[in-house]
């Protein structure tokens, strides 16, 4: 993956990483939270870098009730709490 492009992106909206993982060589996919606590997923391949606003609000104070971001065969999805498991 050209770092160069990770580089350019301003990430003036991301305040926090909570995870990240790799769908193929070159694709990853970075679940984060804004300054507002509103999470992100921010997708990041060899040619273009994508935000995607997700319409998930709740907070919480305890760490094993935020959501995870979790990857299988070339697909990602999101476990919004340990409630769902």
């Amino acid at each position: 993956m050209n770092l160069e492009l990770v580089k350019k992106y301003e990430l003036e909206n991301v305040d926090f990483l909570m995870s990240c993982i790799a769908i193929n060589q070159e694709t990853i996919v970075a679940l984060t939270t804004d300054k507002d606590r509103k999470y992100n997923l921010l997708i990041v391949s060899e040619s273009e870098i994508k935000s995607i606003a997700l319409d998930y609000l709740e907070t919480f104070t305890k760490v094993e009730n935020n959501p995870v971001l979790f990857g299988t065969n070339e697909q990602f999805g999101i476990i919004k709490s340990a409630e769902e498991l």
